[in-house]
């Protein structure tokens, strides 16, 4: 059904509250909308408190950046971060050459 017209990937980075429902609010947003999750991660950051749900998404029908405006307005939901899949491969890149740099 959609091999004529190729998804185009997402990295979708969500700066949330450690809160119990943070996860699940986030998630959720993304089933309600149909959106396919490829991949999650979840992990703190270095500021006490705050976590960094990192989301592999593709985009088939609806605007990422509309969901990227209704995930700003969640409950303890700090920051969004919209990154193509070709941004992300360009940031992987430029952090893997710092990592060699000695």
């Amino acid at each position: 059904m959609f091999e004529n017209n190729p998804a185009k990937r997402y990295v979708v980075s969500v700066l949330v509250e450690d809160k119990p429902s943070a996860l699940t609010r986030v998630t959720g947003l993304f089933a309600r909308r149909n959106f396919n999750i490829h991949a999650l991660a979840v992990g703190p950051t270095n500021v006490k408190g705050i976590s960094r749900i990192t989301i592999l998404t593709d985009e088939y029908n609806a605007s990422i950046h509309q969901i990227a405006n209704q995930l700003q307005r969640l409950i303890h939901v700090l920051e969004v971060t919209v990154l193509d899949d070709n941004k992300s491969e360009e940031m992987q890149n430029k952090l893997a050459d710092l990592g060699n740099i000695e």
